[in-house]
């Protein structure tokens, strides 16, 4: 299976820490397309974390990706008070 993690000028870790440095390689290999991938990728991330994904979501890329921690935080908070 072919990846872009090739392509990527940074390791995912490091993404991580910095989704906005994600989001210009993404608009710089797929231009307007990196929207649709962006969605994608942070729709099967809150499903990954078991986190309620808003279906009218129209925030940017850095925005949800740090609603998901703020959400997880919390739950784990939670969680911890159990």
């Amino acid at each position: 299976m072919l990846t872009i993690v090739p392509l990527l000028k940074q390791t995912l870790l490091t993404y991580a820490d910095k989704p906005g440095e994600f989001h210009r390689e993404l608009k710089f290999y797929f231009g307007f397309a990196a929207l649709t991938l962006e969605r994608m990728i942070v729709k099967e991330f809150f499903q990954k974390l078991n986190l309620h994904y808003p279906s009218n979501n129209e925030l940017d890329f850095e925005t949800s990706i740090d609603l998901a921690r703020r959400d997880l935080a919390m739950v784990q908070r939670g969680a911890a008070k159990k």
